[in-house]
């Protein structure tokens, strides 16, 4: 990893990012094709080292932010970011580690887990047990949470499979951190987004992480 930089919210940014915009969704569909292919073609000795990077770089960052108590993550559908052993670090550290849970085709909840032995959902990705409660608001707004995605931009906007999952959970909420997952071949020039799309603080690739606009913390990348 490169040496650390301390970034926060007083550090200048000469990036212009437009606000939402009339956005194609010829667009979005053609980025989501060409982004998806590219995270599938990587080789597996490539996704096994920016998998490494991408841990090594969260670790880095949760460091810096000691009073979050709880952590929201995922679990990889196989071509996204493997963060397992984050997932595991955060279990035996103590926190209250929030998995998303499939209700129907638009709708998810995040589900409080005490072990990954989880549940086969209905698209192959384990997922917290029906049994496993519902995480509470004071969990998921203490919390850093790292967010997948189809593409982003290095003005940390960021483009999902297209269901809105994401930005209806952290719709109304304002975590202590939100960071998006990537792979940096998953990066766009500029990411078409709409009123709906919520910000990301952050962006973490292998190679680098970046801060966006909203990011209030003076963190270690």
């Amino acid at each position: 990893m490169e040496p650390v930089e301390q970034i926060g919210a007083d550090s200048p940014d000469m990036r212009v990012c437009r606000g939402p915009e009339a956005v194609s969704a010829d667009l979005k569909r053609s980025i989501r094709k060409e982004k998806t292919a590219a995270r599938r073609a990587l080789p597996s000795d490539v996704r096994k080292r920016a998998d490494d990077a991408i841990v090594q770089r969260i670790f880095s960052i949760l460091s810096s932010c000691p009073d979050c108590t709880a952590l929201v993550g995922y679990i990889s559908d196989g071509t996204e970011p493997d963060l397992t052993p984050v997932l595991r670090d955060a279990l035996s550290s103590g926190k209250t580690l929030c998995l998303p849970r499939f209700r129907d085709a638009e709708h998810y909840d995040l589900a409080v887990v005490r072990t990954l032995a989880l549940s086969d959902s209905k698209f192959g990705i384990p997922e917290p047990p029906a049994s496993a409660p519902s995480a509470d608001g004071s969990d998921l707004e203490n919390a850093v949470w790292l967010v997948p995605g189809v593409a982003f931009d290095d003005c940390c906007r960021r483009l999902g499979r297209g269901k809105g999952v994401y930005d209806r959970l952290l719709s109304g909420r304002r975590p202590k951190l939100a960071i998006g997952i990537f792979y940096e071949c998953q990066r766009c020039g500029s990411v078409p987004v709409s009123p709906h799309d919520q910000p990301l603080d952050l962006i973490i690739t292998e190679d680098r992480a970046i801060p966006g606009a909203s990011l209030t913390l003076s963190i270690q990348l």
